[in-house]
């Protein structure tokens, strides 16, 4: 089984999660989009590191975390580009 955070990101995978829960005409379309990490650069560091509950991250590394978001602040937060899965379908 993938990981809680990935568990869907197989579209394959996810077709036979659909279809074995009964649903039918399923359809996965990639989209590209930019997603909010957090509010600045310290807020999304603790937002990735609280998925990943008992890691240890050191301040040094949260430190370099930081620094590697900086240049993705923005009035609207920390956007970063993900590619995601828009599914759809229907009750069988």
């Amino acid at each position: 089984m993938a990981a809680a955070m990935a568990s869907l990101s197989d579209p394959e995978r996810t077709g036979k999660v659909l279809e074995a829960a009964g649903f039918e005409d399923i359809r996965i379309t990639g989209v590209q989009a930019a997603t909010c990490w957090g509010q600045d650069a310290a807020d999304a560091v603790d937002f990735y590191v609280s998925r990943h509950p008992g890691a240890e991250v050191t301040e040094p590394a949260r430190a370099a975390m930081r620094d590697a978001l900086r240049p993705y602040e923005t009035e609207r937060g920390v956007l970063l580009a993900a590619g995601v899965w828009v599914v759809t379908a229907r009750a069988g």
